[in-house]
């Protein structure tokens, strides 16, 4: 009987490997089966046809020899691409494709950040409707200079093309600005310097932002309480144009503009 009951345990023993093993076998097919998968997105094959594709990690290839950041984008119904060259180096270029309905590039951008100033893809891109069509434009962060102004490109879809949002007078595409956002019918930014904090509203022509109005607050000279600071309508060049007020006990960085922006 017990003869018996150690051959029932060694039975039952090796289905379990045997079951085991089936088990392990699976899993590894179809960890490969996935990882090949990923190594070859769909978009990518396209992009670049006949060429070596591995992926690293998420959003991350080698493809012949060169780090990619891809990643698919949607904006309403239209889904585009991002494809960024040179990923986690220096320098980066950022490409836009459509592939409806063949492939073609939309629009490349160049950036130029370092590293330590934030690499990652997903500080460096973002989206936000600042034109109030139903339609997020995107953002592309081209650089940020050492008292942390930063410049962008802000592209807008238009059927199956991205064009340029640029500002009036300026001959590239790049747009300064800390925040931006759109409040009825006009797009308002926000700028920094040393000792001052501007506003700047805007009206969209085409695609041109066009300076209506300019408030910036900064410190009051004439005064030797350092809270005081002095609010005035600016120029596109800084030139005062009028000094709406001098307050006290204000704050250059988070005292509101709205009262001088009414309709």
């Amino acid at each position: 009987m017990i003869f018996k009951k150690k051959n029932l345990i060694t039975g039952r023993n090796i289905i379990s490997i045997l079951v085991l093993l089936i088990v392990i076998a699976f899993v590894v097919i179809f960890s490969s089966f996935s990882k090949e998968k990923k190594e070859k997105p769909s978009f990518l094959s396209e992009i670049f046809p006949n060429s070596t594709i591995q992926e690293k990690d998420d959003n991350h290839y080698l493809i012949n020899a060169t780090e990619y950041y891809a990643t698919e984008i949607r904006i309403g119904a239209n889904i585009l691409y991002l494809v960024v060259e040179n990923y986690k180096n220096e320098a980066e270029i950022y490409r836009f494709y459509s592939l409806s309905p063949k492939i073609k590039l939309l629009k490349e951008v160049g950036v130029s950040i370092s590293p330590e100033d934030g690499i990652q893809v997903k500080y460096n891109f973002s989206k936000k409707d600042i034109t109030n069509d139903g339609l997020e434009e995107l953002f592309v962060k081209l650089q940020t200079t050492g008292s942390n102004n930063s410049s962008f490109e802000i592209l807008r879809m238009e059927g199956n093309s991205l064009e340029n949002i640029k500002l009036e007078g300026y001959p590239d595409n790049s747009v300064e600005f800390d925040t931006i956002e759109y409040k009825a019918s006009r797009i308002y930014l926000t700028n920094h310097g040393s000792d001052s904090n501007t506003k700047t509203q805007y009206k969209l022509e085409g695609n041109t932002l066009v300076p209506i109005k300019s408030v910036r607050f900064g410190w009051n000279s004439d005064t030797e309480n350092e809270n005081d600071c002095q609010v005035a309508e600016i120029n596109p060049t800084g030139g005062i144009v009028k000094i709406l007020e001098n307050k006290k006990n204000c704050s250059i960085w988070t005292d509101s503009f709205n009262e001088y922006f009414k309709s």
